[in-house]
């Protein structure tokens, strides 16, 4: 922060703007910069534009004396301490109560300080945050999702299988919400129905149902679609098979075989609709 310090110093001295100390009128910032007529709105403006205006030029004035003085002083005191000695300065730093005021003009103000806690500090917490809020809840609602996807989609067999962090954690979690559309089920058919044949029914249905949904949740939506899916297409392939080849025994090519078997179905015709 030294050099900003340096830069509103050089800018707070008169003669950047104009050689005049006492009038800044003939001065390029003067002249470069438009001025409106008034800055004050009409409804509360001075009645007597005059006397206002002869009396802010009394303050600037005042202001400008003021400043000077105090500017003045300020160098005085640097020279006397510094070129001069005749201030020493260790001893002035070590007194009981300039000591305080000659630390808080040595940090300058703690200006760099109050910039530091605040500012960058300030910063450090509040993007702390948000990469804790990126990291922790962001990161873990899409990893969440993604695991959960994973176990609904491969079931929890496979992640018992592969070792994967929190398998007993599912497996519990299935387990429960099992029990639960069971139960769900069984109290849905046993509205309006109170004898004990009826409950005993509606509960082996809830049972039922329950390890059907905790079979759905092992293997998983892929391992449904393989074992179940694709169990029923391979079966009836099985059997189609199977049936083709007892079928295929009949097709022998001999005109008497075909005489039998047509033979043989007019007497079940026959016989089914006498």
């Amino acid at each position: 922060m030294t050099v900003p310090l340096v830069v509103f110093a050089v800018l707070s001295f008169f003669a950047f703007y104009s050689f005049n100390p006492f009038g800044a009128s003939s001065g390029w910032f003067y002249q470069a910069v438009s001025r409106p007529e008034s800055v004050v709105p009409a409804a509360v403006a001075a009645v007597n534009t005059e006397i206002f205006s002869e009396t802010l030029h009394h303050f600037h004035g005042l202001a400008m004396l003021l400043s000077l003085t105090v500017a003045g002083l300020g160098i005085f005191v640097a020279f006397t301490t510094y070129y001069w000695k005749k201030i020493n300065a260790d001893v002035v730093a070590s007194a009981p109560v300039l000591k305080y005021l000659y630390m808080f003009f040595l940090h300058k103000w703690y200006f760099d300080e109050f910039y530091q806690m605040t500012f960058v500090k300030g910063t450090d917490v509040i993007a702390g945050a948000y990469r804790w809020f990126d990291n922790v809840i962001i990161d873990g609602v899409v990893n969440g999702v993604a695991k959960w996807t994973v176990g609904i989609t491969h079931g929890v067999k496979h992640t018992w299988e592969e070792g994967i962090t929190g398998s007993i954690f599912y497996l519990i979690i299935f387990a429960l919400l099992s029990s639960f559309i069971g139960w769900q089920v069984t109290i849905g058919l046993l509205a309006g129905s109170g004898s004990t044949v009826a409950m005993i029914e509606c509960g082996l249905l809830g049972v039922g149902v329950a390890a059907l949904s905790f079979f759905l949740f092992y293997v998983g939506v892929g391992g449904f679609d393989n074992k179940i899916i694709d169990g029923i297409v391979n079966l009836i392939a099985y059997f189609a098979g199977f049936f083709g080849l007892l079928t295929r025994k009949l097709q022998t090519g001999k005109v008497q075989t075909y005489l039998a078997l047509a033979l043989f179905g007019v007497m079940v015709f026959f016989l089914w609709f006498k």
